[in-house]
């Protein structure tokens, strides 16, 4: 059992070997090699050393920022409470990590002094505790008869690895000195995002590769094709290419999320959180996963598009609902077919009492309050009622909005 696994992008292999050094010299053991030996899985593998880790040090870099393989690893670090973060770049920690405090060694160096890589010593040793290294015992003083029975030991000693050093080299194979590791030229998924039951597709290509596995489930596979895949939970795919000269690997995440009821004769639609982007469109700015027009904002209100964008992906929005389409009177967000909860800086929000909610008929419609405040006017009672079951439904305590006195966008959430 290793006391640290290090989790970091493959291009950031060169770059942590310094780190490694200086937390083994300090005493602890380290989980680095990513190398699977045959016979072995990823989950037989690298799975029971990251479970088997005393403590998970996540080096955050331009590269491991985007790496859904790392930010698995890092997750399972998190709910374990063995997370040790390190900037390796001056980079921000993804989405769900901000919160923890990560050492930045981006200016590291092992061969001068830096009190950021002592705090880190210390946080580690207070999750470890202090590394245990045994104390040199010197030698016992040999006799000086004895002096030459050492020397023809050592002799025979140098004899013995001069000859097999020559003969490994009559015997090893000798690798072709112009081929290199494979290269994969693509492994995708489509879609990223299923509901459960639902069949994505692998797609893949790899050159120079003498093996290709993909892991779970696949293994070894032609260096191209595709393949139809219905995973029960949501699942990373590991594509590894062997040859003489090494390894390479890649990911693709499919997501794969619980079917949403439509209970209540609810207007929803499904969106992938992770494909949402702000565009231009016109002479204003445009909502979209790629596949709908979400929102639209007027020219002067990009600030207004990035702040949505920011809380849609900030809480994982994925169902866009509506009361009364196509004039809708009230649009709400869930997740997964649940409210959002929680808060986000720079939210404009306004609590109301759920206990208080009714309906009142007045001359230009029927009004929802709370008692104390005027929340929606809806042009008949039907929509009304409606949208009053939908905010009991999912308990809903706050009316967000982006873009008052007028707001481009209104959300609920607890």
């Amino acid at each position: 059992m290793a006391d640290i696994f290090l989790s970091y992008a493959h291009e950031d292999q060169q770059r942590i070997l310094p780190l490694v050094d200086a937390l083994t010299n300090r005493g602890w053991s380290v989980f680095w090699d990513r190398e699977i030996p045959a016979g072995k899985t990823w989950r037989s593998y690298i799975g029971q050393a990251i479970t088997d880790a005393k403590c998970i040090i996540v080096a955050w870099s331009k590269d491991s920022v985007a790496s859904q393989w790392v930010s698995e690893e890092a997750e399972e670090a998190k709910k374990r409470g063995v997370l040790v973060p390190v900037l390796l770049d001056p980079v921000e920690q993804p989405m769900g990590f901000r919160s923890i405090q990560a050492a930045d060694l981006s200016r590291w160096r092992p061969d001068r002094p830096s009190p950021k890589f002592d705090r880190l010593l210390r946080d580690l040793e207070g999750v470890l505790g202090a590394p245990t290294q045994s104390t040199p015992v010197p030698p016992p003083k040999k006799p000086v008869q004895r002096k030459w029975r050492y020397i023809a030991y050592a002799t025979i000693a140098v004899v013995v690895i001069l000859g097999g050093y020559l003969l490994y080299s009559m015997l090893a194979v000798k690798k072709d000195p112009g081929q290199t590791k494979p290269t994969i030229q693509s492994f995708t998924a489509q879609p990223t995002t299923i509901t459960a039951g639902e069949t994505a597709k692998l797609e893949w290509r790899v050159a120079d590769a003498g093996l290709v596995v993909i892991d779970p489930s696949l293994g070894a596979v032609e260096t191209g094709g595709t393949k139809k895949v219905t995973p029960a939970e949501t699942t990373t795919y590991t594509l590894i290419a062997k040859n003489s000269v090494g390894q390479v690997r890649d990911t693709v995440r499919i997501r794969v999320e619980t079917a949403v009821s439509n209970d209540d004769n609810e207007d929803c639609l499904r969106f992938n959180p992770g494909n949402v982007r702000l565009v231009a469109d016109g002479e204003g700015w445009l909502l979209t996963d790629g596949g709908s027009r979400m929102m639209r904002f007027d020219g002067n209100e990009r600030g207004e598009g990035n702040m949505a964008l920011r809380i849609i992906r900030h809480y994982g929005l994925n169902q866009h609902c509506f009361v009364g389409r196509p004039q809708a009177s009230m649009e709400y967000f869930l997740v997964n077919g649940a409210a959002p909860s929680g808060q986000m800086d720079g939210e404009d929000c306004i609590g109301f009492n759920p206990r208080g909610l009714e309906t009142r008929r007045e001359s230009n419609g029927w009004l929802l309050t709370d008692g104390r405040s005027r929340m929606i006017v809806f042009p008949n009672r039907e929509e009304a009622d409606h949208a009053l079951t939908i905010l009991r439904k999912y308990a809903f305590t706050k009316t967000c909005y982006v873009g008052r006195p007028r707001p481009s966008m209104t959300y609920f959430r607890r």
